[in-house]
């Protein structure tokens, strides 16, 4: 039979499944259907190319098939982190100028009174006249995934539909896709590390395996059950599965490992596992990895982001905008066919991140040595990435600065065997002021996420500054790095 996705037709058999979770299997040619009758329905009510839709929803094949059909009548898709309290998605749905709000009947309690809310899975007729397929134009925008960053603006990144085929294409040269590929959705598909699993899958006809949950338990039962050939971990995951003495299935034959600074000794510790490991490097903007190394194959690269895949180019530049040769540290920058069209309702942060025409500065800090190998020195500036989570430090300290009693504070990343990286605090109280950690963190949960909450508070006199006032939080770090 015949499939098309994002325009582009494949053929796989009759019975092909594409969604397998521990409850369900949907077979392409039931996807295709529930696509059809889905779009229908969405058109009937109102939703049109270019339309913007808020989604709140777990990891499920409720998710793929309600992106799938707003992609059918041209509608884009804009999902949104759980983990974020109601108040800052409503800022993110405001920001986003969504005409609806799709909510998943498991967060029903949720956003309640909402305008334009709809809970789905929704109660469709299946008789409803088809709609012509959306022919849409590769440079559209196919989704809009809100990301942290070191401004305090909502940075929302605009992917096209030749981003996101651009990046499959480009890492299907390190994974080499077949029919009887079976990919774990091991990440949230709010976060393009996850979003991009299901791309990949049905570009070349493969299945989704769907765990109940992202967490590391529900990741195990998939494993042991439905034997996956291909998963994305973040290294939080990976060491949950080392420190249970979890091995791998014997089909599962490739292993992603990104989403922020990867520690060489677990990722040696994985190999020694018996784990295939390919670590990777990218982001939102470059619509996920841009780069990647098999550590199993080349152990003493381990420290390494891997080469440039096929399609993209990085290029190391360093002060007065000049290229810099092997082996020389400078700004990492990166162009390609996977580089986002910009950042939503922000063209001027957009231009601040180009430079030559068409390649993004990543703000982060690297050096290509004589190999042709990408090494990543120190991630964005500022940013802290916990768990898999991008943190915007400005952010939190805005939120603490509310608390009464406190004058300055500045939120800073510590090293953590857990979470990769922990948000960590430092504070100035005001005169005679008594607040304890516990009260800071108590007022924060009413505010900010809890994955966002400082998980050490340290109470100091005055905090360095710049003679200008600037806060030098690399003398901060220095100081509490552990």
């Amino acid at each position: 039979m015949h499939f098309k996705i994002l325009n582009k037709s494949i053929d796989i058999p009759f019975d092909q499944p594409a969604i397998i979770s521990e409850k369900e299997s949907i077979s392409y040619e039931q996807l295709k259907k529930e696509i059809n009758h889905l779009s229908c329905h969405l058109y009937s009510i109102g939703l049109r190319r270019g339309s913007h839709v808020s989604i709140l929803c777990e990891n499920n094949a409720d998710f793929i098939i309600l992106i799938l059909s707003l992609w059918e009548i041209g509608a884009v898709p804009i999902p949104m982190n759980i983990r974020l309290l109601d108040e800052e998605i409503e800022k993110l749905i405001e920001h986003s100028n969504s005409e609806y709000l799709f909510i998943h009947k498991k967060l029903d309690e949720r956003l309640k009174g909402k305008d334009k809310r709809i809970v789905f899975p929704l109660e469709i007729c299946t008789d409803t006249p088809s709609i012509s397929s959306n022919n849409f134009e590769i440079e559209d925008t196919a989704l809009i995934l809100y990301t942290s960053g070191t401004t305090g603006t909502p940075k929302g990144v605009m992917l096209s539909f030749n981003n996101l085929i651009s990046s499959a294409v480009s890492a299907d040269h390190i994974i080499n896709h077949t029919l009887k590929d079976r990919w774990l959705a091991s990440l949230p598909f709010y976060h393009i590390g996850g979003f991009s699993i299901p791309i990949r899958t049905f570009l070349y006809g493969a299945t989704v395996l769907i765990a109940d949950s992202v967490k590391v338990e529900s990741i195990l039962g998939i494993l042991n059950k439905l034997k996956p050939t291909l998963a994305s971990f973040v290294s939080t995951t990976l060491k949950q599965l080392l420190e249970k003495s979890i091995r791998p299935n014997p089909e599962l034959r490739l292993v992603l490992l990104g989403g922020g600074p990867i520690d060489d000794e677990l990722a040696s510790r994985a190999i020694k596992t018996g784990w295939q490991i390919i670590k990777v490097y990218g982001s939102t903007e470059t619509s996920s990895l841009v780069t990647a190394i098999n550590i199993n194959k080349e152990p003493l690269k381990v420290s390494s982001a891997g080469r440039v895949l096929p399609g993209n180019k990085v290029l190391i530049l360093g002060e007065n905008d000049t290229p810099l040769p092997p082996s020389r540290t400078g700004e990492v920058l990166i162009s390609g066919g996977s580089i986002m069209k910009g950042y939503w309702k922000n063209p001027e942060l957009t231009e601040s991140k180009r430079k030559f025409g068409n390649f993004y500065c990543s703000g982060d800090i690297g050096f290509i040595d004589e190999d042709g190998l990408l090494y990543i020195e120190s991630r964005r500036t500022d940013l802290i990435v916990s768990g898999g989570e991008n943190i915007n430090p400005l952010e939190v300290e805005g939120t603490i600065l509310k608390c009464p009693g406190i004058k300055e504070v500045c939120v800073f990343p510590q090293k953590d065997g857990h979470w990769g990286q922990s948000v960590t605090a430092a504070v100035v109280k005001a005169e005679n002021c008594q607040l304890s950690e516990e009260e800071i963190k108590s007022f924060l949960r009413e505010r900010i996420s809890n994955f966002k909450i400082p998980k050490k508070i340290f109470f100091v006199d005055e905090l360095p500054k710049t003679s200008l006032g600037k806060l030098r939080r690399d003398l901060i770090r220095q100081k509490f790095s552990i």
